[in-house]
């Protein structure tokens, strides 16, 4: 069963490192960008959508996955390049669904 991973974006939250807020429009570093696509090439992410930001620029981000361990395998490989400490600030609102 298709798994979704829904979550809101707050570029104006991100910080990369010690040095302080980095690019707000980069909210994802190139690692991640590049295991993303792997996945998308894989065919483990079937759709990606944002929805229209709001007056502070946050938005929301929704992933659907193959399945709910797929998903899980995602998360982990994100955690594994250190994703959530560059980036995962500006995330928040985290949920997951079968759909």
């Amino acid at each position: 069963m298709a798994h979704k991973y829904t979550f809101t974006v707050t570029p104006t939250d991100l910080v990369r490192d010690e040095s302080g807020v980095a690019d707000p429009m980069k909210v994802i570093t190139d690692e991640a960008t590049a295991l993303h696509d792997q996945f998308v090439a894989e065919g483990k992410i079937t759709t990606n959508t944002s929805g229209d930001e709001d007056e502070n620029g946050a938005y929301v981000q929704s992933i659907i996955f193959t399945d709910s361990a797929t998903c899980d395998e995602y998360l982990a490989a994100m955690a594994g390049i250190g994703e959530v400490e560059k980036s995962g600030n500006s995330r928040s609102n985290h949920s997951r669904e079968d759909v």
